[in-house]
Order: C-alpha cells, then structure tokens, then sequence
C-alpha cells in the first residue's frame, strides 16, 4: 500500500472511530436502542478498516526491516486497535454498551494522535529487528491496553460506588453498568493486562541477551519498573479475593498502582532510560 493511500484509510478509520463516539454519547443520553445498535456497526466498521491500516502499515514499514508498530505512532495505533478489539469484546460478552461512551473516545483519541504522528518509515538498524523484539512490543503494547482498560473501569467503579453511598447518583451514573459488572471488567482487565506485562518482559529479556548478553540489569529503570508493576498488579488482582479488600480498597490499589506504572516509565524513558527510547 502506497503512503497516499495509506494516508487517506488512516483518515477514514479517524472520521467513523469519532462517528462511533458521537452514537455512543447519544445512545447513552437517550437510551435509544437503536443509536446504540448502530454505534457498534460503526464500531466494528471502523476496527476492520483500523485492522486493514494496520496492515498496510506493516507492509510498508517491512519494507525497510521495521514492524508496524515502530515509532510512537505505531505504538499509538496498536494500542487503540488493540483497545477497540477489546471493547467489542466485552460489549459482546456482558451485552453492555453504556461503557462505549467512555471507552471508545479514548481508542478515537490514541488513533489521532497516532495519524498526526505519522512519519514515513526510516531504515531500522539491524538490532532493532528480530522475532523476539517483535513479540516483546506487541505483548507489551498489548499489555499496557489491559492495563488502560482496568484503570478506566476502575476509576468508574469508584466514582459509581461513591455516588451510591453518598447517594448522590444522577441520571448519567444511572445508565452505567452495575458495580459487580465493572468489578468483573476490572479484575479481568487487570490480571490480563499483568499477564501480557509478564509474558513482553520474558520476551524483552531473550532478546536483551541476543543484543547485549543480558537477560536483566538492575542498572536499567524500565526493567526495574516492569518487575515492580507486574508483582503489584498481580496483588492487586487478588486482593479483591480477600474480603478486607474487596472493593473500594482493591480498586484504589489497582488505579494507584497502574497510574504511578506508567508515570514511572514516561519519566524513565524521557529522561533516564536510554535502552527503550527507539519506542
């Protein structure tokens, strides 16, 4: 697929993902069915179209030894594709679609972002190619959608909880899914996403040995960080198994640790860490 092309499908694949977020918003103020039902035709339009651009991006990013998810706005791109595949999931199987409101607006928002990121691709030193790395960014993309979805979910959760005990819920907070669907959409989100952080870390680590002989360095904060965000995101999903924290407390715990997750490698990878800053 030709640049031009690839640049007028990206632009398509923007107008229907913020078409979808307008019929969500709707459906969501006026509960009409009917909204809602074409909000995911529009939705799953856009996420084959997404999945089509995706492909063309790896193709012509192959061309030069790269993936399709090189650079921050392949990154970007993944993520909300990843994201939006995910939603449809769940909509699908808890047959809910009050949280496409607040969902889908962040898988149009990640695509923006990613098409006015674009550059054309570049050749990619050999070290940065291979099936290992290949594997280790889309895990760990996949995993960092995981996590999104759970912070979300659990932010949610908590604002929903609180609204009820102070009884103070509107008519918005009325249309949103019960507590005991978010808390399952949270837990899933979380464990998954933790998985997905372990299994990228495995993969970073046999390709870190191919490229520099090391499996793990302690001298390098991404690594450090990953291992502490894994074992608190796992203890975070099972702290709802304990009755002291089921709940408000395992949900703070899960939204505290992923928000101070990704703030610790945004501020690695800008300013410390020098290993991961191709991505």
């Amino acid at each position: 697929m030709e640049i031009a092309q690839l640049t007028e499908l990206r632009y398509g694949v923007a107008l229907a993902y913020w078409a979808a977020v307008a019929l969500y918003v709707v459906a969501l103020r006026s509960h009409s069915s009917r909204a809602a039902s074409a909000a995911t035709v529009v939705m799953i339009g856009a996420a084959a179209a997404h999945l089509a651009e995706y492909v063309g991006r790896g193709a012509l990013y192959g061309s030069v030894g790269g993936a399709p998810f090189t650079g921050i706005s392949g990154f970007l791109s993944l993520a909300a594709l990843l994201l939006g595949v995910g939603y449809l999931v769940l909509e699908r199987r808890f047959t809910e679609k009050a949280l496409g409101a607040f969902a889908v607006p962040v898988v149009a928002a990640l695509h923006t972002v990613s098409v006015v990121l674009f550059r054309a691709p570049e050749a990619v030193p050999a070290h940065l190619q291979g099936p290992y790395l290949v594997v280790h960014i889309a895990l760990v993309t996949a995993a960092c959608v995981g996590l999104s979805a759970a912070f979300v979910s659990g932010v949610t959760y908590l604002a929903l909880d609180a609204m009820l005990r102070w009884k103070r819920a509107g008519p918005l907070f009325r249309k949103l899914p019960n507590l005991d669907l978010l808390s399952r959409v949270h837990r899933i989100s979380l464990l998954v996403g933790a998985g997905l952080l372990g299994l990228g870390a495995i993969a970073g680590a046999l390709w870190a040995k191919s490229v520099w002989g090391f499996y793990f360095s302690w001298e390098q904060p991404k690594l450090v960080i990953t291992v502490i965000a894994f074992v608190a995101a796992i203890g975070s999903g099972l702290a709802w198994r304990f009755p002291q924290w089921r709940g408000r407390r395992a949900a703070w715990l899960a939204v505290a640790t992923i928000a101070l997750t990704f703030a610790a490698l945004a501020l690695s990878s800008t300013f410390v860490d020098e290993l991961h800053r191709f991505v």
